[in-house]
């Protein structure tokens, strides 16, 4: 038995914050968040344009603090200043546009350059290098410019640089948003390989409902409120609900219940096309 498995790594306590849209404006963002988060976990955070996502990320790691209420990641509270590079380092932060975390002009120059800002001894980047290299599957493209990778092949690249500084927590803000269906895929496999293989704590903020499919559990915001705090699998059986969240079903949810409507009974909305194959099966 994992004694970690119940290990909270970060803990949102009445979360509010605003944004600030002119001298005497603001605009509020998160409304009363009250979100655990517990060691190896794979949890999405959905929701419709504007519903706070992006804006609940950058709170995990200390990029945005509260206006009001705690945000704490093993124990740190996010508001102290003297906390904020420890929590970073923690709660490894990858975002939409890879292009914005590449800083170097060769692959794996890349992946040491955090390594490099931590002083540590060149055999032991070159260690870290490596493995996360091969982790991300780019060892073939160790001395390539980043320029010329593609968008799937440098958002690895990004991962594998947050990687690199081997944080607790992995958190990604729409990582496939300008990849193409193939590179999606990919980094689909990539993040449930980090979380079911090398038990890394991920919580991944997407609009997509294939991916909202691959976690354990999903939070939804609305206006800056959570909505919902349960599984996907609960959540694609929600029904009309599900549109007064702004959001769809998955294709094959949608494709299931066609079935369903034309007499093929199942017992549970089928997570992937595996799931609804063995569920047509069993008719």
């Amino acid at each position: 038995m994992d004694a970690n498995k119940d290990k909270i790594l970060i803990e949102l306590k009445d979360v509010c914050f605003k944004y600030q849209v002119g001298k005497d404006r603001y605009v509020s963002a998160l409304r009363n968040i009250n979100l655990s988060i517990k060691q190896g976990q794979f949890i999405t955070v959905t929701g419709g344009n504007g519903s706070g996502k992006s804006t609940l990320a950058k709170h995990l790691n200390g990029l945005l603090t509260p206006s009001s209420g705690k945000v704490l990641v093993q124990g740190m509270d996010s508001s102290n200043e003297k906390n904020i590079w420890e929590i970073r380092r923690r709660t490894g932060m990858v975002f939409q546009n890879p292009d914005n975390q590449l800083v170097s002009s060769i692959l794996e120059e890349d992946v040491a350059f955090g390594l490099e800002n931590l002083g540590l001894a060149p055999e032991d980047i070159k260690r870290k290098v490596d493995y996360y290299i091969k982790l991300l599957k780019l060892d073939h493209m160790r001395k390539h410019p980043p320029h010329l990778l593609s968008g799937g092949q440098k958002q690895r690249l990004a991962i594998a640089g947050v990687l690199a500084m081997e944080p607790d927590c992995l958190v990604l803000d729409e990582p496939s948003a300008m990849l193409d269906p193939l590179g999606r895929q990919e980094l689909s496999e990539i993040i449930i390989q980090l979380n079911k293989r090398h038990k890394k704590t991920v919580v991944l903020v997407t609009h997509l409902m294939d991916e909202v499919a691959l976690s354990d559990r999903v939070i939804v915001l609305q206006r800056g409120r959570i909505v919902a705090d349960t599984t996907p699998r609960q959540l694609f059986s929600m029904g009309e609900e599900i549109k007064n969240y702004r959001l769809e079903l998955p294709d094959v949810v949608k494709f299931a219940q066609g079935l369903s409507a034309g007499g093929f009974k199942m017992d549970r909305p089928p997570l992937n096309i595996e799931e609804l194959v063995d569920g047509l099966c069993g008719q």
